[in-house]
């Protein structure tokens, strides 16, 4: 029993077995037949696929027919062109002598430029050398190289500048091959825009490359042409260089040669006397003189004359005086009687007016216009009177030593517009001074007494008062000097204080001098000189004993009745002598010019 039983086990594990190894015939065919059917539809996904592509280059070849078309007539004019320049250029060569495959530039072949050159040598035909490699390495051509392709026998050539003459530049294989290389996707119109931008792509490529040929291939007379431009504009160029040299040099000469007039102006010295004007006919005991701009003024008490640099008289002009005086401003003066009653107004033509007045006159100042301003005295009362140059009165003021004080000077601007005094009065036993300042134009109308300004000074006296120009005037106190600016209301600008006592004063229309006491020093003064701004522009020391001393243009003159002195205003002593006979008048009469009157001879002299 236990034997049959092992026997059906076997059978039994044997019938399994023979299931699986066995597969029935129907499975077998139904499995390839599925596996078929998979295999069809992955051969139909590849002819879709196939068909696709091959639609896709149909249109690329479509498109690039169309380019093709395009770029052939493009092709055909340059051609056209090319083959007429040829053509052009070998009448040209044929014509000139010494010409050959180049262009000759003083017998020399330019290669660089030449652009019909011998292609069996290695050259283009536009000019560029091919780069030929084989494979061992040797070079056919200057500068050439070929190489090869992996995987094929074919030589690749290479050029210069990544450009290949022997295509006209059209990039016809380049591009074709760019074209081809490109995966197209999407749907139509992705494809058609794509395309769009390739074809404006090589347009602008052959565009440029032609710009690029047209540059290159110039003919003999254009390279010629631009030789001669270039030639011309280098000489040009250094025309202009020679010039701005030429110019450079010019201005530092003319620098220098300031700089050393200057230098050599500015410390001249001049060693000798001349006389220009001699006379001896003259009373010149009762006779003074002034200097008119450039004119002599000879006034005495019955007369004044005028005469030029030669003593030539101009005019003259009667009157009764018992001292007479005289004020002037630039080319307009007057001749007053001090103490007396007579104004006599004159410019360089002659008399121009007269004025009588009714009190003695101690003072007189006069504008441009004629217009006068005096100080009267009658008695206990002074006054300030104004006049036209017809004698007729503009203004009057009552002064008293205690209200405003008593004038001490005065001082009219040029246009007569503006008048100044200085008042002196006591306030508790202290000297009070003030300076006020009246405008009688239209500024002033609406003010009292015509009084636009006023500033006082304690403890000070101002003993004098001078208008420069026609806005600044200078008013002198005991420990210096201020400067008062303004056309309409003068207000205070400048203001100078010394330390040694004054001793002369003297200015002009640009500066203002001072004479000082000189202490701890072996010179007896000091001479300080300043602008209208208060610059000081000259401090000189001098031991120089002087009677007088004025501004002679750019010359400080100092004079005695036995010598004389000359400074420059850089303190350059120019000249000093003696005089042989004492000098009752010695007055500067213009630049190194100077009038110098002796008793019964009358002379004007010149430093040289």
């Amino acid at each position: 029993m236990k034997e049959i039983k092992v026997f059906e086990s076997e059978e039994q594990q044997e019938k399994p077995k023979e299931k699986q190894s066995e597969c029935p015939p129907v499975k077998k065919e139904e499995k390839q037949l599925q596996d078929f059917r998979e295999d069809s539809g992955k051969n139909q996904e590849l002819e879709d696929l196939r068909k696709a592509s091959e639609r896709n280059q149909q249109k690329r070849k479509q498109n690039n027919s169309l380019l093709e078309d395009e770029k052939l007539l493009k092709l055909e004019s340059a051609l056209e062109n090319t083959i007429q320049q040829l053509a052009d250029f070998e009448e040209k060569q044929s014509s000139q002598p010494g010409v050959s495959d180049g262009i000759m530039t003083d017998g020399v072949p330019d290669q660089e430029y030449s652009e019909f050159a011998d292609e069996e040598e290695g050259w283009s035909f536009f000019g560029r050398k091919k780069k030929e490699k084989n494979a061992e390495g040797n070079t056919t051509g200057p500068g050439s190289h070929e190489r090869e392709n992996e995987g094929s026998g074919s030589s690749e050539v290479e050029y210069e500048n990544d450009e290949d003459p022997d295509t006209d530049y059209e990039y016809s294989d380049i591009e074709d091959e760019e074209l081809e290389s490109e995966e197209f996707s999407g749907d139509a119109e992705g494809a058609d825009d794509e395309d769009e931008d390739d074809l404006g792509d090589v347009y602008y490529l052959q565009s440029a490359a032609y710009r690029r040929r047209a540059k290159r291939t110039l003919t003999y007379e254009q390279r010629e042409a631009r030789r001669k431009a270039r030639i011309a504009a280098f000489w040009d160029f250094a025309d202009r260089k020679r010039k701005q040299i030429r110019w450079g040099v010019i201005g530092v000469l003319v620098l220098i040669a300031a700089t050393v007039t200057s230098f050599v102006v500015k410390n001249w010295t001049y060693h000798s006397v001349k006389e220009l004007v001699y006379s001896d006919k003259e009373d010149t005991l009762s006779v003074s003189y002034e200097n008119i701009n450039g004119k002599i003024l000879k006034y005495g008490v019955d007369s004044a004359m005028l005469v030029d640099h030669g003593n030539t008289m101009l005019w003259t002009v009667s009157y009764d005086m018992n001292a007479p005086s005289v004020v002037l401003c630039g080319e307009t003066f007057a001749v007053y009687d001090s103490k007396g009653t007579s104004i006599i107004i004159c410019n360089e033509l002659g008399q121009i007016g007269a004025v009588a007045t009714d009190m003695p006159v101690v003072k007189v100042k006069i504008s441009k216009q004629g217009t006068v301003a005096a100080i009267l005295e009658d008695g206990q009362k002074t006054w300030i009177k104004c006049y036209k140059k017809d004698g007729s009165e503009i203004a009057t003021l009552k002064t008293t030593f205690t209200n405003p004080g008593y004038p001490m000077d005065i001082a009219l601007s040029a246009d007569g517009s503006l008048m100044a005094v200085n008042y002196l009065y006591l306030d508790n036993g202290t000297p009070v001074s003030r300076v006020a300042f009246y405008n009688f134009g239209t500024v002033g109308q609406n003010q009292k007494d015509n009084l636009v300004a006023q500033t006082e000074y304690r403890d000070r006296i101002l003993p004098e008062a001078e208008y420069l120009d026609g806005k600044n005037c200078v008013v002198f106190r005991e420990d210096g000097f201020s400067v008062f600016t303004g056309s309409q209301i003068p207000m205070e600008s400048v203001k100078v204080e010394v330390e040694q006592s004054i001793v002369s004063t003297f200015y002009d229309s640009e500066y203002i001098g001072l004479v000082l006491r000189n202490r701890n020093s072996e010179m007896d003064y000091l001479i300080c000189v300043y602008n209208k701004r208060g610059r000081e522009i000259l401090r000189k020391e001098t031991d120089f004993h002087y009677q007088s001393i004025d501004f002679n243009g750019n010359q400080i003159l100092l004079s005695s009745r036995d010598e004389f002195c000359v400074y420059n205003l850089q303190g350059v002593e120019q000249y000093r002598d003696s005089l042989e006979i004492p000098a009752r008048v010695f007055k500067g009469f213009g630049r190194n010019k100077f009038i110098y009157v002796s008793e019964d001879v009358f002379r004007i002299v010149q430093i040289s």
